[in-house]
């Protein structure tokens, strides 16, 4: 995720000489899986000098809890100047003026009911809404999204998805309309593997179901179809938005080997 200082445009010659630069600079946060390598923290890079680091950005966790989760996803609002990391148990806001964490949300206040994630129902692969201000949240492998307030972490509607409710990838349409919610539950089970959400509206409009788990998935320019990977397929599957129907299967050429696609 990268993000850089906006610059306003200013009428006289003072002022514009006044305003720093832009820069471009880049947030990667870690931890990996299995706490890689002991690293804890947003790594900061400056993109204009070689990607040269800059710093790292603590999470303010205590040694005991050390490097922490693994990260399962982060995004920045400009308007608010604030980046998201989410974990499996929590979601941090860091305010970019002061590399401080502003807030800290930490899901359900008791255990909720899961297939596997966090006994707190937090957290998935956030997006920030167009209006700048608003996330879309995953509940870590469960079966509901957050609608959370970026400002102040403040949890402000629970979107339950129970036909597809192991909740994971997401994907949402450039002008914020649809989401696309990827679960990792199995059509064996009678679960689908897509919810279509409404996101203004705050509904499900519809779930699709592919031939095995989704895995990750992506949308074209106008959310109108759905990729996903699944499992046990080297190739993608793709599905009609509108229709809630799979029109495709396209697998990749390679040998078969031991019942196995290669």
């Amino acid at each position: 995720v990268s993000a850089g200082y906006v610059s306003a445009q200013n009428t006289g010659r003072a002022q514009r000489e006044s305003v720093p630069p832009a820069r471009h600079l880049v947030y990667i946060a870690t931890p990996g899986d299995n706490g890689t390598d002991n690293q804890s923290g947003v790594v900061v890079l400056d993109a204009d000098k070689d990607y040269s680091f800059l710093k790292r950005i603590s999470y303010d966790l205590p040694a005991s809890k050390m490097p922490g989760p693994k990260i399962s996803g982060i995004t920045v609002s400009l308007p608010l100047q604030m980046l998201y990391v989410t974990s499996d148990g929590w979601m941090k806001a860091i305010d970019l003026t002061t590399d401080k964490v502003a807030w800290t949300f930490n899901g359900e206040s008791a255990p909720v009911e899961r297939t596997r994630g966090a006994a707190s129902g937090c957290c998935e692969r956030p997006w920030t809404l167009p209006d700048g201000k608003t996330l879309l949240v995953g509940s870590s492998y469960n079966s509901w999204w957050y609608y959370i307030d970026g400002a102040t972490g403040r949890s402000l509607f629970k979107l339950p998805t129970p036909e597809a409710n192991v909740a994971h990838n997401l994907a949402v349409t450039a002008d914020g309309k649809l989401a696309i919610t990827g679960s990792m539950s199995s059509p064996k089970n009678g679960k689908a593997g897509v919810a279509v959400l409404d996101v203004p509206n705050r509904k499900v409009l519809r779930y699709m179901t592919f031939s095995e788990m989704v895995r990750p998935l992506t949308i074209n320019h106008d959310g109108s179809l759905v990729y996903v990977n699944v499992n046990d397929l080297i190739g993608f599957e793709i599905g009609d938005v509108k229709t809630g129907q799979m029109l495709k299967r396209l697998e990749a050429e390679g040998l078969v080997e031991r019942g196995e696609q290669k």
